[in-house]
């Protein structure tokens, strides 16, 4: 699986690669039977990475790997997990793809056949059995992201991945609407990137707001190449960034007039609002 969380290392930022890795190599280890408390392996294995001073994040991946949380639910141990805080992020997802594609014996499976394989192994009924049934649309949905992820950042010249990597943005589509670069950004929706991934701004606002600001600073004209791109690769004209800020919102706070009329074209007429004060 190791292996398996190195090819998903170009789904996270690469300062979580390492961190990605080692969750890989660590996230069983609670199957040992000498650290057999509750005999749920993933907090076992958490509380015993714990005693060891391992880091928190490390310690929290190990709680939540794959799913954990449907199994104790089924184990009568979601108050005990939940002393980890789960952390909704790529480098969980990708934790999940490289278990989800992964055998018992290290083949290489697609996630269709690994689920199956889990199923084959334990009884109907079982704890196991009911918890992958059902976490497998949440698994699925991970693994598909991690893919997505994978196909976007690799599709990229080694030259301009570095550049990304060592810009401190990620996702990559956030480091192409900050630049204002319609070219990068295309490419990345094109090869499977989010439109509406981001981190704590969503592409969307990012790009009316980096476009508004851009004019305010330079005394230039407003441009909406960014957000013409986004919205052509299906951004969704409503999602609110993390502090609740709507793309139209952002967008009469700027007054961006180009923007406004491409988002009222994405908006039916009953869901368009009127200008909103920030």
């Amino acid at each position: 699986m190791a292996a398996r969380a190195r090819e998903a290392a170009a789904a996270v930022p690469e300062t979580d690669r390492d961190l990605l890795v080692a969750a890989a190599w660590l996230h069983d280890i609670g199957y040992a039977p000498e650290l057999r408390d509750t005999g749920f392996h993933p907090l076992d294995g958490a509380r015993h990475l714990e005693s060891l001073g391992a880091p928190a994040r490390l310690v929290r991946l190990v709680a939540h790997h794959s799913g954990a949380v449907y199994e104790a639910e089924q184990r009568g141990l979601s108050a005990e997990l939940a002393v980890y805080e789960r952390e909704d992020s790529p480098v969980l997802d990708a934790l999940a793809f490289a278990d989800m594609t992964t055998g018992p014996a290290g083949q290489s499976f697609d996630f269709d056949t690994r689920i199956d394989e889990i199923l084959v192994r334990y009884e109907p009924g079982s704890e196991v059995r009911t918890a992958i049934s059902k976490a497998r649309p949440y698994l699925g949905a991970a693994v598909e992201r991690t893919r997505r992820h994978i196909a976007a950042f690799t599709s990229l010249p080694p030259s301009q991945r570095a550049i990304i990597d060592g810009s401190g943005w990620w996702p990559p589509t956030l480091f192409a609407v900050e630049h204002q670069d319609v070219e990068l950004l295309a490419r990345l929706l094109d090869a499977g990137a989010d439109p509406d991934e981001g981190s704590g701004a969503t592409p969307l606002t990012h790009a009316i707001d980096t476009e508004g600001d851009g004019a305010l600073q330079s005394g230039g004209p407003l441009t909406a190449a960014t957000t013409a791109v986004l919205l052509a690769y299906g951004a969704d004209p409503e999602l609110p960034d993390a502090s609740g800020r709507t793309p139209l919102q952002v967008a009469e706070h700027y007054d961006h007039a180009p923007a406004i009329r491409l988002l009222r074209r994405h908006l039916s007429d009953d869901r368009v609002r009127g200008p909103q004060s920030m």
